[in-house]
């Protein structure tokens, strides 16, 4: 009799600990939409990408404009990884996702009048904060002049890191914005200057 019933055991236990391998590998829990995600995103970023996430950027709305020149709008949310972002919308068992090099303009909707545009650079997107002679990006799609890590000094120019020196050389004679630039707050002084030099014009 025991020996009818061991097959059926042993079935029993495997079936048990591959159900629960998922979670005993990462010691989270994870459903079977989640683990597909995974793969989705294991795929899309490489063979060699961790899944381990960077960071998440907390959901909004996007008007989102491909390659091909489709546009949409959909809320969802930027997950950042080792080699990139991606940007997941949907839930559940339907979703999409999204990587930079696909699309041309990637803007969040602030409300009906106002949008952050943003722009893929890098493997990332970069969201514009400052407007004006000096632009300014950040990396998140907030209106935070603190996180202003990216500039711009022509409006057709090439997106790059905020350099204090020659911040400093445009702004000379400003003393307000270079105050600022000094303390490291490069947001805050780009949006100074931008002002000046629009009461000036």
């Amino acid at each position: 009799m025991i020996r009818f019933f061991l097959p059926a055991i042993a079935v029993f236990f495997a079936l048990g600990a591959f159900a629960q391998s998922p979670a005993a590998l990462d010691q989270e829990q994870y459903t079977l939409a989640s683990i597909r995600r995974m793969r989705a995103v294991q795929f899309l970023m490489g063979p060699c990408e961790p899944l381990a996430k960077k960071s998440v950027i907390r959901r909004h709305r996007y008007e989102v404009r491909l390659k091909g020149d489709s546009t949409f709008q959909k809320a969802g949310r930027i997950e950042r990884y080792g080699r990139g972002d991606i940007f997941v919308m949907g839930g559940g068992h339907n979703y999409d996702i999204i990587k930079p090099d696909s699309t041309v303009r990637m803007n969040r909707i602030v409300n009906n009048r106002r949008k952050l545009e943003g722009v893929p650079h890098k493997g990332g997107w970069v969201f514009r904060i400052v407007t004006g002679a000096v632009r300014g990006y950040s990396p998140y799609p907030e209106e935070t002049l603190s996180r202003v890590v990216y500039m711009q000094l022509e409006p057709n120019g090439p997106i790059e890191v905020a350099d204090v020196q020659r911040l400093g050389e445009i702004m000379e004679g400003n003393e307000a914005a270079l105050a600022l630039l000094r303390r490291k707050k490069i947001g805050a002084a780009m949006e100074r200057y931008n002002q000046d030099v629009v009461g000036e014009e």
